[in-house]
């Protein structure tokens, strides 16, 4: 016997449906789910969902508990249309903390015909817990060599790689398209490319993906000169940029950009906008020159100084080491000496600095205080060291790369080691970041030479 809830169900989705086709049209196709869906931010009692329609519509999701979604709830989304090229973004609240959800996206009202995708929120707020993240940069120049199967093969190879080492949410910190312009068509046609890929739509709809940018997918690169905050079109990029994601937030009211903090349990993410604000990296250090912007900086020192999380992550698309190239923190080191100072002097513990952008991945101990770790190429060419490694204790630079935080704070001091996963191999590096460690009191032997960095 068919339930009554059912039975009210399915009467209500066929009228919704017969109503849709009349707006339709005779002929005309209902909108369906072009791309996505894609998590973004998961909370303890929120998440975002990315979705691409065919055709302008209503987008919504019908969420629960339940696998069959009995007792799901729909929520309705916003107006999908040309504006937004049919994207938006579907947020979920109400939610119960680390609790599994199954979900599916509905147009108009109908739901996807697919099996429902799941997710599971994060835990209360200031819990203490065990989670493992990737973080990945430079995903791949795929739209460039279109006519190369090889550039096809590797993007997919790199998401398939990541698909199979379990994590809780991904990290992408920047050129996760290379557009090399402001151009609103350029830059939603590469994200379509990467988002039709098989791999990369599948995790992407059960593993959350936060984003920020760097050169490449901001304006033009940096060999174009053009990838600070002197960028023409920058505005451009920026609501590209958000179109395309389901971050919790961008920048402030008051002050532009991509940066955005989230916590999970008792660790903090703050990840930064090192190009909307930025000064030229050639311009004098005066006093003024910058990387995040007045607004942004004092944001950050502000969201430090209150933050009670065991680890904060400071996330950045350009290296923060000394020994990176003139495209990176190197050329700022008054604002980011005075930020390592800030930290000192107020006994902030539990620092540890993200970064992508140098198409290798490597670990450095800054200033022998804070230790970096740089993840890249995902899925495009190698770059070689420019730099004496004087600040590196680790080299992988060939091949592509993702890297993964394993952190544990039920335990104290909290463990966390870091896994480099090298695509086609598997992990190749395992290795505990200890709290002595994280804040300085023990120094990691570095490199003299390069050759002593890679084993």
């Amino acid at each position: 016997m068919i339930r009554r809830f059912a039975v009210k169900t399915l009467l209500t989705l066929l009228l919704v449906f017969s109503l849709t086709q009349g707006k339709a049209g005779a002929g005309e196709a209902p909108p369906i789910v072009e791309l996505g869906p894609m998590l973004g931010y998961v909370g303890p009692e929120e998440a975002h969902i990315w979705i691409k329609a065919s055709a302008p519509a209503s987008g919504g999701v019908i969420v629960g508990e339940g696998a069959d979604l009995h007792k799901g709830r729909a929520v309705s989304g916003p107006d999908l249309n040309a504006e937004t090229d049919n994207m938006g973004v579907i947020r979920l609240t109400g939610l119960k903390p680390a609790t599994k959800y199954f979900y599916k996206t509905t147009m108009n009202g109908i739901p996807d015909a697919g099996s429902p995708h799941a997710f599971i929120t994060a835990p209360s707020g200031g819990a203490k817990g065990h989670f493992r993240f990737a973080m990945i940069s430079c995903i791949g120049e795929l739209e460039r060599y279109l006519h190369l199967p090889r550039a096809k093969a590797s993007v997919t190879a790199a998401w398939r790689a990541l698909a199979k080492v379990p994590v809780d949410f991904v990290l992408q910190l920047g050129d996760n398209i290379y557009a090399g312009t402001t151009d609103t068509g350029v830059q939603r046609r590469m994200y379509d490319w990467h988002r039709r890929l098989p791999p990369y739509r599948r995790l992407m709809a059960a593993t959350p993906m936060l984003a920020i940018w760097d050169d490449w997918d901001y304006a033009g690169g940096t060999a174009l000169g053009d990838s600070d905050g002197t960028a023409s079109g920058k505005q451009r990029s920026l609501r590209t940029f958000k179109q395309h994601w389901a971050n919790p937030s961008y920048g402030q009211p008051s002050d532009p950009g991509v940066y955005f903090k989230f916590s999970r349990g008792d660790v903090d993410f703050f990840m930064l906008d090192v190009r909307y604000h930025r000064s030229p990296n050639v311009s004098d250090d005066d006093g003024q020159k910058t990387m995040l912007g007045r607004a942004q900086l004092a944001w950050l020192k502000q969201e430090l100084v209150g933050s009670d999380a065991t680890l904060k992550f400071l996330v950045s698309g350009s290296q923060w080491t000394n020994s990176g190239k003139p495209d990176s923190w190197r050329s700022f080191t008054r604002e980011r000496n005075g930020l390592f100072d800030f930290i000192r002097d107020n006994g902030i513990e539990g620092v540890v600095l993200l970064s992508g952008d140098r198409h290798i991945t490597a670990g450095y101990q800054v200033q022998q205080r804070f230790v970096e770790i740089t993840s890249s190429p995902f899925a495009s060419e190698n770059h070689p060291p420019p730099y004496p490694p004087k600040e590196m204790f680790m080299l992988h630079d060939k091949g592509n790369f993702f890297v993964v935080l394993d952190v544990d704070t039920r335990i104290r001091p909290p463990h966390v080691f870091f896994e480099v996963h090298r695509v086609g191999k598997g992990m190749v590096r395992r290795q505990q970041l200890s709290w002595q460690v994280i804040n300085g009191a023990v120094r990691i032997p570095t490199c003299d030479i390069f050759v002593d960095c890679r084993n």
